[in-house]
């Protein structure tokens, strides 16, 4: 895995590299941290990389979970520079 200078920030692997997400970017355990941290009511939004976005919506959709959890989804926006890290905005 090709490492951008993320050791400046203290993180110790990119997630998004080029557009594309890192072998160890666990899809299903990100997918239930986003459902759970939003089942408290307290999330305004949830900014991730452009590419992970893509993936969640792809992972919930093959988990027939699109429309059930679109709360969640419409939440998550993309941004680039969070190729390492994410930021819940509360409300």
């Amino acid at each position: 895995v090709e490492q951008l200078p993320s050791q400046i920030n203290g993180f110790q692997e990119n997630m998004v590299v080029r557009g594309r997400l890192s072998k160890n970017f666990d899809t299903e355990r990100n997918w239930e941290f986003m459902k759970q941290v939003h089942a408290e009511g307290q999330v305004q939004r949830i900014f991730v990389d452009p590419a992970i976005k893509k993936e969640l919506c792809r992972f919930a959709r093959q988990k027939n979970e699109l429309y059930r959890f679109d709360d969640v989804l419409r939440s998550i926006r993309p941004l680039g520079n969070h190729h390492d890290h994410m930021h819940i905005r509360l409300k």
